[in-house]
């Protein structure tokens, strides 16, 4: 038997276990938050957001981006960096509104398809 082998589970086979949980893991918890954050940007929308809570949604979308790269999930990763470029100066220094909903649509549809690659 070799080092990292105990009765055909491998340390690799215990990685992957245990990314697979991770990365779900991350996406419950980004589905919650993608429904908040489109509360929040319709309030900001309608200038009705303290700029308190547009600092927790700019931070809230820019952890999208990041946790998702960590743990395998480009394509999720790649569009909260979309829409976090979109807001950024709108949430934190008052720029024009950008048009941000297609960067949002295209962020929530990368979501259900790595939920869907997810179960299946």
């Amino acid at each position: 038997m070799n080092r990292g082998e105990r009765r055909g589970f491998t340390v690799t086979d215990a990685l992957t276990a245990r990314l697979t949980e991770v990365r779900r893991r991350i996406l419950g918890r980004a589905q919650t938050t993608l429904g908040e954050a489109l509360a929040l940007l319709d309030a900001a929308d309608r200038d009705a957001l303290p700029q308190a809570e547009r600092d927790r949604l700019y931070i809230m979308i820019h952890n999208l981006a990041g946790s998702g790269g960590l743990v395998g999930l480009q394509d999720v990763s790649a569009a909260a960096k979309d829409l976090d470029k979109a807001v950024s100066g709108w949430l934190r220094a008052g720029e024009a509104r950008p048009q941000w909903r297609p960067a949002f649509q295209a962020l929530a549809l990368a979501m259900t398809e790595a939920q869907r690659k997810e179960s299946s």
